[in-house]
């Protein structure tokens, strides 16, 4: 289920709609904001969810990791997690890293207060097959419900990374 654009659909709305599907496996938010009682009410009605993509345009300057606590505690299934744009801080991944032991795939492209110390990163390799640093900037890769990659990139994204990094 995908999310992209929706700033019309309430916090209470998406709400409603996750209650309704426990057996949800795959959602994308993408350029809508996402208050954490959401995000953590998601995670508890949706106990198979496997992927999450959570891509958002953030101020650069601000540290928030209400988010990744959010995913940490509710979202132990993951497999795939994106999170474009977003401003946790090492501390918040390391509560990913602790949280989501199945994780494979995460994507942290974009995410400027992360900063991986040497230690950190071997720690990110040793748990997750794929791993996208916060400096990549490559073209954004989707996974599907199988964890099976989709080619190419949303027209939104080019734009999201042109305007967010000023470069691609």
């Amino acid at each position: 289920m995908r999310f992209l654009k929706c700033y019309a659909v309430s916090n209470e709305q998406l709400s409603e709609l996750v209650h309704k599907l426990p057996m949800l496996e795959e959602v994308e938010f993408s350029f809508r904001d996402l208050s954490n009682d959401t995000l953590e009410f998601m995670g508890k009605c949706c106990p198979q969810l496997k992927v999450l993509k959570l891509n958002q345009v953030e101020d650069k300057d601000l540290e928030c990791d209400d988010e990744a606590f959010a995913i940490a505690k509710t979202m132990s299934r993951l497999r795939h997690l994106q999170l474009l744009g977003n401003r946790l801080t090492n501390v918040g991944l390391l509560a990913i890293l602790d949280g989501c032991p199945h994780l494979e795939s995460l994507d942290l492209r974009v995410c400027s207060n992360v900063e991986l110390s040497r230690s950190l990163r071997e720690r990110c390799l040793k748990q997750i097959r794929d791993l996208r640093h916060p400096e990549d900037l490559s073209e954004v890769s989707f996974y599907t419900e199988g964890g099976n990659e989709r080619e190419s990139i949303d027209e939104d994204y080019k734009i999201f990374l042109q305007d967010y990094v000023g470069q691609l």
